[in-house]
């Protein structure tokens, strides 16, 4: 609902704004290059968010796991790495993990690490796989994705308020009008004397003539 409020109160106005600013020779040129740019955003705008989504995804998990871990003594290196990387990749699986299509296990090369390790280990590494942390970083990143999404709009109405625009105001028309007016008699009342003296001149032709 609100995508749609805010696609309607957007989309007409700023067609109609282009169609009346475009020149009606070129109204068809106007509306495909108009059609052509939305598209063109519509895709921009969803890869570029996407990959800001799960850039901040990542780095929050890994952030939130390496705290984690760095917490706990004596966990060699080589195992957290194993450990950050198996909870990281877990970003790829959100959809699923969401609808429950997924455990929040860990993968088959951390639960081989952790075959000789006591339960308490196995319980800590495997709550760092849980659907409540992933998908709590994964809303960290939402929140992180929306604002800037927000800073991108703001630069374009930023942007959009340089634009100028060619086509007159009714008021600007009607004072160019009144600046012009007082030559436009005075132009037309000479072509009409002109043309009034060579019908008299033809006219003189025409009766000697006939004379």
């Amino acid at each position: 609902m609100v995508s749609g409020f805010g696609i309607g109160i957007v989309i007409a106005p700023m067609t109609s704004a282009v169609m009346a600013s475009a020149p009606d020779d070129k109204a068809g040129s106007a509306s495909g290059v108009l059609s052509t740019m939305r598209q063109l955003g519509s895709v921009l705008g969803i890869a570029v968010m996407g990959a800001v989504l799960q850039n901040r995804a990542i780095a929050y998990l890994e952030q939130t796991v390496t705290a984690k871990l760095d917490a706990v003594p004596l966990i060699p290196a080589a195992a957290k790495e194993q450990i950050i990387s198996g909870v990281t990749s877990a970003v790829t699986n959100m959809g699923e993990m969401r609808a429950g299509g997924t455990t929040g296990e860990p993968p088959e090369a951390v639960r081989n690490m952790l075959a000789q390790a006591p339960a308490e280990a196995v319980a800590f590494v495997t709550s760092l796989f849980s659907r409540d942390l992933v998908m709590g970083e994964f809303v960290r990143a939402m929140k992180t994705t929306f604002f800037v999404s927000m800073a991108i709009l703001l630069v374009g109405a930023l942007v959009a308020q340089l634009i100028q625009s060619h086509v007159r105001r009714p008021d600007e028309a009607s004072a160019a009008a009144d600046a012009a007016g007082p030559e436009g008699p005075r132009a037309d009342a000479a072509v009409a004397g002109g043309s009034a003296d060579a019908a008299v001149v033809l006219g003189d032709v025409e009766v000697s003539g006939a004379e």
